[in-house]
């Protein structure tokens, strides 16, 4: 808003010394009534509209109608003060294109409505000015086709934003789905090696800091490979499978579990007293 502001100044500066020999007004009258007043007017909804924005009292759709509102008002400004440039009228366009970018349609339709209203508002200003001819008229027809025509466009880009946005969010949980299968040992669905040696010295940390007991488990299955020899690797799988699932109904937000590989496991507890994890390795063994 403060750099629309600054370049409509920009304008009419860069105006005043290219034209000024051939200026309607005087150039006295020129400055006071395109440069001066229109600063002051335009900065100051522009810095009233900031604070509005930066307000926590207000919800942010009111925040959205407000901007564009502002926008609105420079392209009303510009076509009801400059009846000669009649291209100012499709300014109006910049607005609907605009809120394209909060993706909602009924905003993007209140912005048509009202840019539309103010068309019409500037023709009617036109009009009891007696400036209103039939090229003027059609002028004013053609910038509402315009709009009409832009909303709908605006529809489309609104539409397919909302699918780009459900695409990236599926991309992204699938991507964060894929990261916590890494973490996983995938036969029996405990922390990985990987996690436990990323998580542990995290966990000290936290625990040193906030003066909480840690105690660490190691665990193995005793003649694990005599299982698999007598009995083959199947059982040895269903022997893992057990101890796993034991440990898993173990955990908790203060009790972690992990396969460190083969038949060898390991728990954290934190926040656990030595008693309490002696207790719960004892219960285990």
């Amino acid at each position: 808003g403060y750099a629309t502001a600054a370049l409509i100044l920009l304008a009419h500066v860069i105006w005043y010394f290219a034209a000024r020999s051939f200026l309607a007004n005087s150039a006295d009258a020129y400055l006071r009534n395109y440069v001066v007043l229109p600063a002051i007017g335009l900065f100051a909804l522009t810095f009233l509209a900031d604070l509005f924005v930066r307000s926590s009292r207000f919800s942010l759709v009111s925040k959205e109608y407000l901007s564009l509102t502002l926008f609105i008002i420079f392209s009303f400004y510009l076509s009801l003060t400059h009846n000669i440039a009649r291209v100012l009228l499709a300014s109006f366009i910049l607005p609907i294109f605009a809120s394209t970018v909060f993706l909602n349609v009924k905003i993007t339709r209140w912005t048509f409505w009202i840019s539309s209203l103010a068309v019409l508002l500037v023709g009617v200003k036109i009009y009891f000015s007696g400036k209103l001819d039939s090229s003027m008229l059609m002028q004013i027809f053609v910038a509402c086709f315009m709009f009409l025509c832009s909303y709908l466009l605006a529809k489309v880009l609104i539409q397919y934003g909302h699918d780009n946005l459900r695409t990236l969010m599926f991309f992204d949980d699938k991507q964060q789905n894929m990261q916590e299968q890494l973490k996983l040992d995938p036969f029996t669905g405990l922390n990985n090696k990987k996690t436990f040696d990323d998580y542990l010295p995290r966990l000290m940390e936290e625990c040193r800091n906030a003066q909480k007991f840690l105690s660490l488990a190691m665990i193995d299955i005793d003649h694990f490979k005599s299982v698999n020899d007598l009995y083959s690797h199947a059982m040895g799988d269903r022997v893992i499978l057990y101890l796993s699932q034991t440990l898993q109904k173990l955990q908790n937000e203060n009790i972690r579990a992990f396969r460190i590989g083969g038949d060898e496991f390991a728990l954290l507890f934190k926040g656990c007293s030595t008693e309490e994890t002696r207790k719960i390795c004892e219960y285990l063994r």
